[in-house]
Order: C-alpha cells, then sequence, then structure tokens
C-alpha cells in the first residue's frame, strides 16, 4: 500500500509539473498569437499598400495597352501599305516581263512566218517543175497513145469506133487534167502575189515601228525631266524627315534618363525583395520547427491519452475488485455473525459447528490459493512498478528536453520579433520607395504624355501622308486596271491569232500532203500507162499471129478445096461441115479475144474517169479551201497589224506609267523606310517599359502568393493552437477526477485494510477458545498458523496487490471496449 501511495503521490506531482508546463506553453502560446496578431496587423496593411501599388500598376499597364494598341494600329496600317506597294510593284515586274516575253515571241512568229513563206516559196517552185515534167510526160503519153490508136484504127476496123470512143473518154479526161494543172498554176500565181503583198504590209509595219521607238525616246525625255522635279520634292521630304527624326531623337534621349531612374529603382527594389525572402526563409524555418514542436506535443498528448486509458481501464477493474471485496466482506460478516452464534450455541449445536469446521477448512483452502496467486501477482506488479519508474525517468528526461526546446524556441521568437521589426521598417522604407517611384511614374507619365501628344502630330501628319499615299495607289491601281484591261484584250487577239496562224498552217500541210498525193497519183497513171503500153504491144503481137495461122489455114483451105474437088463428093460434104466448124471456130476466138480486150479496157476506163473525177474533187475543194484560208489570212493580217498599233501605243502608255509609279514607289519606300525606323525605336521603347511593367506585376504577384500562405499558415496555427488549449482542458479534467477518484480508493482500501483486521482479531479469539480437544487442537495448529500468515499477507499490501491482479485476470468489463 505505501508504495502505490508513493506511486499515487509521485503521479501528482508529475501531474502537477505537466499542468506547470501546459500553463508555460499556453503562455507562450498566448504571446504567439499576440505576435501572430501583430503580425497579421502589419501584413494586412503591407497587403492594403499592395492593393493600391497593383492599382496604379494596373491603371498604368492600361495606359500602356491603350499606346501599344494605338503602336500595334499604326504598324497594321503601315504593313498594309507596305503591302500594297509590294504587290503594286510585284504586278510592275510582272507586266514587264511578261510584255517582254510577249514582245520577243511576236518577234519569233514573225521569223517563223517569214521562214515558212520562204519554205512555202520554195515548194511551189519544186511543184511547178514537177508540173512541167508532168505535162510533157503526158504529151509523150498522149504522142504514144495517138500512134497506138492509128495503128488499132488501120488493123482493126471493125473495132475501131469502139476504140475511137475510148480515146475520145481518155483525150477528154486528158484535157481535164491540163485544165485542172492551169488552174493549179493560176492559184500559185495568186498566192504569189499575196505573199508580195504581205511582205509590203511587213515593211510598212517595220517603218511604224521604228517612228514609233522615235516617239518613245522622245517621250523618256520628257520622263526624265519629270524625274528631276520628283527628285527635288523628295529632297524637301528628306528634310522634313530630318527634323523629325532629331525631334525623335530628343525624345528617345528623355525615355533613357527616365529608363535609368527606372533601373536603379528596380535594382533598390530587387535588394529590398532579396531581404524580405531572406527574412521568409527564416519565417519558413520557425514556422517548420514550431510544426515539429506541434507533432512532438501531439505525440505527447496521444502518449498521456493513451496512458490515461489504461489507467482508466484499470481504475474500473479496482472498482470491480472493490465490489467483489466487499461482497466478500458481507459474506465474512455473515459467517462471523454464524460463529458468534456458534460459539453461543456450542454446547447444543454440534452440527453447527461441524458446518462452521467445514468453511473455515474451504476458507483456509481458498486462502491457500489466495497466497499462491498473490505471490505470483507480487511478482507481477513488482515488474510492472520497476516498468512505470523507467517510463517516468523517461518522461522526466524528455520534459526536461522539451523545456531546453521551449527555451529555444523562446529564443527564436525574440529574434523572430526583432526580424518583424526589420521587416517593418524594410516595409516602412519600400513604401517611401514606392512613393518616390509614384512621384517619379507621375513625371514620367507627364513626360509620355507629351511625348504622346507629339506621337499623335507625327501620326496625323502620317495620316495625311497616307492619304495622298492612298490616292496615288488608288490612281496607280486604275491605271494598272486599264493596263491590264488592255494586255488581257491585247492577249485574247495575239492568242486568235495564233490560233489563225495554227490553222493556216495546218491547211499548208494538208495541201502539202494533197500535192504530195496527186505526184503520188501521176507515178501511179504513169506505170499504169505503161502498163497498158505493154498490153496493147502484146495483143498486136496476138493479133499477128493469128492473122498469120488465118492466112495459113486459107492457104490450107485452098489446097484442100483443090484436093476435094479431085475427092469424091463425100468429102466435099465434110469438107463442107469443115469449113463451117473452122469457121465457127475463128468466129468465136475473134469474138472472145475481142470480149476480152473491150472488158480489160471498159474496167481500165472506168478506174481513170472514177481517179480523175476524185481528183477533180480534191481539186476543187482545195481551191475553195486555199481562196478561204488566204482571204481569212489576208483579214487577220489586217487585223494584227492594227493590233500591233494598239499593242504599241498601250505599250508606251505603260511604260510611261511604269516609270512614274517607279519614281513613286521610290519616293514612298524613302518615306516608309523613314517611318519604320521611328516606329521601330517607339516600339522598342514601349517593349522595355512592357518588360519594366510585366516584371512589377510579377513581383506583385510573389507577394501576394506569400501574404496568403502566411495567411493560411497563420489559420492552420490558430486552428492548432485552439486544438491544444481545448486537448490541454481535458486532460486536466481527467487528471482532477483521476486524482479524486484515487483519494476515494485509498480511503475505500484504509477501510477495508481495518476491518480485515478486526476479522483476523476475531477469528484468532476463536480459535482460542477452542482447545477442548487434542485433536481438534492438532488439526487446528496448522491452520491457526496459516491463518497468521493470511492475516499477516492480508495486512501486507502485497496481498491487496495479487487481490487486485487475481480480479483483473477473472474478469475486466472494460477491457473489451479498450481493446
Amino acid at each position: 500500500m505505501e508504495a502505490v501511495y508513493e506511486e499515487l503521490e509521485e503521479a501528482k506531482s508529475e501531474i502537477e509539473n505537466l499542468k506547470e508546463q501546459y500553463r508555460v506553453k499556453s503562455q507562450l502560446a498566448e504571446s504567439l498569437k499576440k505576435a501572430h496578431n501583430d503580425q497579421q496587423s502589419k501584413f494586412k496593411e503591407a497587403s492594403s499598400k499592395l492593393e493600391k501599388l497593383t492599382q496604379e500598376l494596373n491603371e498604368k499597364n492600361y495606359d500602356i495597352s491603350s499606346t501599344k494598341q494605338v503602336n500595334e494600329e499604326l504598324k497594321s496600317s503601315l504593313k498594309e501599305k507596305e503591302s500594297i506597294i509590294k504587290n503594286l510593284t510585284f504586278t510592275n515586274d510582272k507586266l514587264r516581263v511578261d510584255f517582254n516575253q510577249k514582245i520577243h515571241k511576236f518577234e519569233e512568229e514573225n521569223k517563223m512566218l517569214a521562214l515558212a513563206l520562204d519554205e512555202s516559196n520554195a515548194k511551189n517552185i519544186d511543184q511547178n517543175e514537177k508540173i512541167c515534167a508532168l505535162e510533157k510526160e503526158i504529151d509523150g503519153v498522149k504522142r504514144l497513145l495517138a500512134s497506138v490508136s492509128q495503128k488499132k484504127c488501120l488493123e482493126t476496123e471493125n473495132n475501131k469506133v469502139k476504140v475511137c470512143k475510148e480515146v475520145e473518154a481518155r483525150e477528154d479526161g486528158f484535157f481535164k487534167i491540163e485544165e485542172e494543172n492551169r488552174k493549179f498554176k493560176d492559184d500559185l500565181k495568186w498566192k504569189n502575189e499575196q505573199f508580195g503583198h504581205l511582205k509590203e504590209a511587213h515593211e510598212k509595219l517595220r517603218n511604224q515601228f521604228k517612228t514609233k521607238e522615235k516617239e518613245w525616246e522622245k517621250e523618256k525625255a520628257r520622263l526624265f525631266d519629270d524625274i528631276s522635279t520628283l527628285q527635288t520634292n523628295l529632297e524637301s521630304q528628306i528634310r522634313i524627315s530630318q527634323d523629325f527624326e532629331q525631334r525623335f531623337e530628343m525624345c528617345n534621349r528623355a525615355l533613357a534618363h527616365a529608363e535609368s531612374k527606372r533601373k536603379v529603382l528596380e535594382a533598390q527594389l530587387l535588394e529590398s525583395r532579396a531581404n524580405f525572402d531572406d527574412v521568409c526563409v527564416e519565417y519558413n524555418e520557425a514556422k517548420s520547427r514550431f510544426e515539429t514542436m506541434n507533432i512532438q506535443r501531439d505525440q505527447e498528448i496521444a502518449s498521456l491519452r493513451s496512458s490515461l486509458g489504461t489507467k482508466d481501464v484499470l481504475y474500473k477493474e479496482m472498482e470491480y475488485q472493490f465490489k467483489k471485496l466487499e461482497q466478500e466482506k458481507q459474506e465474512m460478516l455473515v459467517s462471523l455473525k454464524e460463529l458468534h452464534e456458534a460459539r453461543i450455541h456450542a454446547a447444543g449445536n454440534v452440527s453447527s459447528s461441524s458446518k462452521l469446521q467445514k468453511k473455515l477448512k474451504s476458507l483456509e483452502q481458498m486462502h491457500k490459493g489466495c497466497l499462491a496467486d498473490l505471490q505470483a501477482k507480487e511478482t507481477e506488479w513488482q515488474y510492472r512498478m520497476e516498468k512505470l519508474i523507467s517510463e517516468v525517468n523517461y518522461l522526466k528526461t524528455e520534459s526536461e528536453s522539451k523545456d531546453l526546446y521551449t527555451i529555444e524556441l523562446k529564443i527564436e521568437l525574440e529574434a523572430c520579433d526583432d526580424l518583424i521589426l526589420k521587416l517593418e521598417l524594410m516595409n516602412t522604407e519600400s513604401s517611401l520607395m514606392l512613393l518616390i517611384l509614384k512621384s517619379e511614374l507621375s513625371e514620367a507619365q507627364l513626360r509620355f504624355g507629351l511625348k504622346n501628344r507629339e506621337i499623335e502630330e507625327n501620326t496625323s501628319l502620317l495620316e495625311r501622308i497616307q492619304e495622298d499615299l492612298q490616292r496615288e495607289v488608288k490612281m496607280l491601281e486604275e491605271k494598272l486596271d486599264e493596263s491590264l484591261t488592255s494586255q488581257l484584250r491585247s492577249e485574247e487577239e495575239v492568242m486568235r491569232i495564233r490560233s489563225d496562224m495554227k490553222k493556216v498552217c495546218e491547211e499548208l500541210n494538208g495541201k502539202f500532203c494533197e500535192a504530195n498525193e496527186i505526184e503520188y497519183e501521176l507515178t501511179f497513171w504513169k506505170s499504169m500507162a505503161e502498163q497498158l503500153e505493154v498490153n496493147v504491144k502484146q495483143n498486136l503481137q496476138m493479133r499477128r499471129e493469128v492473122e498469120a495461122s488465118l492466112l495459113a489455114q486459107v492457104e490450107v483451105e485452098v489446097n484442100l478445096k483443090q484436093e476435094k474437088e479431085s475427092l469424091s463428093l463425100l468429102l466435099e460434104e465434110k469438107e463442107k461441115t469443115i469449113n463451117q466448124l473452122q469457121k465457127q471456130l475463128v468466129e468465136e476466138i475473134d469474138q472472145e479475144n475481142e470480149r476480152e480486150t473491150e472488158t480489160t479496157l471498159h474496167q481500165l476506163v472506168e478506174e481513170k474517169d472514177q481517179r480523175i473525177y476524185d481528183l477533180q474533187k480534191l481539186v476543187a475543194s482545195l481551191e475553195k479551201e486555199f481562196e478561204s484560208s488566204s482571204s481569212t489570212f489576208s483579214c487577220r493580217l489586217s487585223e494584227m497589224g492594227e493590233e500591233m498599233n494598239i499593242l504599241r501605243e498601250s505599250w508606251e502608255k505603260i511604260k510611261e506609267n511604269e516609270f512614274l509609279k517607279e519614281i513613286e514607289i521610290q519616293e514612298k519606300n524613302m518615306m516608309i523606310k523613314e517611318l519604320e525606323n521611328d516606329l521601330g525605336n517607339s516600339e522598342r521603347k514601349t517593349r522595355e517599359i512592357q518588360v519594366d511593367l510585366k516584371r512589377k506585376q510579377l513581383e506583385c504577384e510573389l507577394s501576394e502568393e506569400i501574404m496568403k500562405k502566411l495567411k493560411d499558415e497563420k489559420r492552420k496555427i490558430l486552428e492548432d493552437s485552439m486544438k491544444l488549449s481545448s486537448d490541454n482542458e481535458k486532460l486536466v479534467n481527467a487528471m482532477s477526477l483521476i486524482s479524486e477518484r484515487m483519494e476515494l480508493l485509498s480511503m475505500e482500501d484504509m477501510k477495508l485494510m481495518e476491518d480485515l483486521g478486526k476479522m483476523v482479531h476475531n477469528s484468532v479469539e476463536i480459535d482460542n477458545s477452542d482447545d477442548d480437544d487434542d485433536d481438534d487442537e492438532q488439526e487446528h495448529e496448522h491452520p491457526q498458523k496459516e491463518n497468521n500468515v493470511n492475516n499477516n499477507a492480508f495486512s501486507s499490501p502485497a496481498f491487496m496487490k495479487k487481490k487486485v491482479e487475481a480480479i483483473h485476470d477473472e474478469r475486466s468489463p472494460f477491457r473489451a471496449l479498450n481493446n
């Protein structure tokens, strides 16, 4: 019991120490809260200042964005004008190139036409020579045919009419061929005359081209005079642009001075930001340490809670054990009353004494078991006490280390307070710097406003110049449209002329092919005439042979007639029949030969007539086509001459316009380059201002993010401190309840010990009164010793520990819940 009391006292002292530590920590937490509140107020002021600065920066950003928009609009307008000028120059270059190409193409086409005419003349000469040779051959064929016809007339009188008709038909065909040849010659003469007319027209066109070249030279001289006047205008405009450049240089110098001041201020701001970052880092380190302290506190609180839970369980188990002991006390009191009554009625009630003896024996057995249990539980309780002592020592060391850590935290808090003061000073300095910056920015805004006015004046001048340029561009566009329309028309006419020339060339090629076909047909007719001559010769030879055979037959007949006269009449009859047969045979042979010759001649004549008819048709169609092509060619040549004149006039006009446009474009390019340089300088300045503003915006955003993080951390710290305060209050209440319960338990233990002592004394007195029987005494000697031992055991604190452990081993009503 004394050990328990000592442990309880130690626990109370530890609880008091913990309370003192809690008070110290609560005071520290309150001081931290106060410092935190002060920091919050300071941060709120700083955030308000930062918001004001951000508003001012936003206003400045808006102004800068408006200026940017104006600059972008000017840039876009300049870019559009540059694109228009580039397109105009590109179109002019294209027109020049196309026009030069077309001129080269026309010259090449004229050369090709001249070469084609020369070739056609050479071919016509060759054809005339061939036609003459063919005429000579036809005359020779006619002569041969005439000789053949005369021979045939002499030889074959019977077939004279037919042969004459055939010859007349052939002569008619030859006359037709001669007429066709005459027509061809006339056509060739007409074509040669047309070719001469074309040559004359070509020479006229050349003369016109030379005259127009002279006119172009005169116009060039005029254009050079105009260029000199335009150069004077350019010099005046260059002087004006130089004045503008000087003004822009003055503006640039002022802007450079303002930028140098801004850079100095930016360097100062960077230094203040670096200091602020260092303070933030230190604050974060202190915060991390504080968080680690909070974590350790949470762990300690959790361990205390777990120990309190175990103590609650032990307390409940002790209550249960005390209830059991009370029940046993009541049972013992009842048994004592029964013993007193038994002693009173000892003489007369032997049965009650036997019952009591049995009960005493059972109690002795119970006491024996309890002793064994008590010894085992005493060892356990000693082991647990050693553990508790070691834990208490560990907790003491931890509390000492925590005290040291709290002292360090106090020192760090003091350092944080010093840093906060430094930060306040830095904030005041930064506010002063910001005021200076505001004043300088206001001055810069005034300067910027003056520069904006100058820029507006320049923009107004630029707009006027742009309007003039736009008007000139419109005029140039109209002229270009006119030139393009004229070029398109000329191109269409040239395409038409090309198509007509191609058609004429195709027709000439077709005619050359037809002439070649005619030559081939003439050669074919020559070969046919030769074959006819050979056939005629063969027919004459056959006729001669037939005549000779007939004459021989006549002679044979005469001889036979002479012989027949001398023969008998029978032979005469036979001779008559033979003569008749011979005559019939001769007639048949002659008829067959005549028929064969007539059929072959008719076929040849018909074929020749058909070919002549076809040739006549071809010649007629060729004549018609040649007449139509020559008429169209002459018309087209006249149209080509007119179109060439129009093209030359338009080309001269285009050259003049292009020269003027080039001069205007050069002037405009000079103006645009000057304006681009001015705009580039202004753009650079605006970009630098934008970069500075972006940096400032980023710095403001970073400061805002840091403020937000600090606010969140402060909220978390407040929540943790509130939780700790609530947990500490709960712990204090629980410890007070535990101390009260422990006091009650100690009081009840004292009462129980007194009751047990009384019960032991009563049992000893009862044993001493029962010394009548020796056997009973011998039997009761050992139990009395055991009772003495038991009384001593009951009186010892180890007995109480073992009893409590036994009850704890039997049943623990709250163990299941806690475990």
